[in-house]
Order: structure tokens, then C-alpha cells, then sequence
């Protein structure tokens, strides 16, 4: 899985009050409505992950990333506010 997130350009501010610049903002760090995993099946298990092993070819874990970029492109192009 990849995670990918949407943020505000002044950066977020924590439910118990800490500040985390834009520079610094992690996926994580965001509230689960703002962040999504592009995966390559669904599910929570390893299955649902992207491999990225030992002697597996870089370019070939990039052609597999691509054919599941539209999940980010789709999650990136809703128009609702970032919370």
C-alpha cells in the first residue's frame, strides 16, 4: 500500500492542540478522512500490498503502482474541504 493525504498549505493543528507545519505533514498525521492507501487489491491483510522484495526489478514495481495511480487521482480530484 502507498498512503497519500490531502493537507492545508498552513499546515494542521491536532485535536489536542499541536501544531505540524505543511513541511513536516505527514499522512498519518491527518484525520482518516483525509488520507486514503492506494493498494493493489482490497482488503487489510499483505495481499493488499504493493511488494517491494529483495531481487524484484524497481521498474517493475513502478508498472505495478501505475496501474492503481486513478485511486489517488480519484481521491486527490473530490471536491470536498480538508477537515
Amino acid at each position: 500500500m502507498i498512503e497519500i493525504a490531502r493537507g492545508k498549505p498552513d499546515g494542521f493543528t491536532t485535536h489536542w492542540g499541536k501544531h505540524i507545519p505543511a513541511h513536516t505533514l505527514r499522512a498519518w498525521d491527518l484525520h482518516p478522512n483525509d488520507r486514503r492507501r492506494v493498494k493493489p487489491a482490497a482488503g487489510a491483510g499483505t495481499d493488499s500490498w504493493f511488494r517491494f522484495d529483495v531481487g524484484v526489478p524497481c521498474q517493475e514495481v513502478a508498472l505495478s503502482i501505475r496501474d492503481h495511480l486513478n485511486q489517488a487521482d480519484e481521491f486527490w480530484n473530490i471536491d470536498r474541504q480538508i477537515g
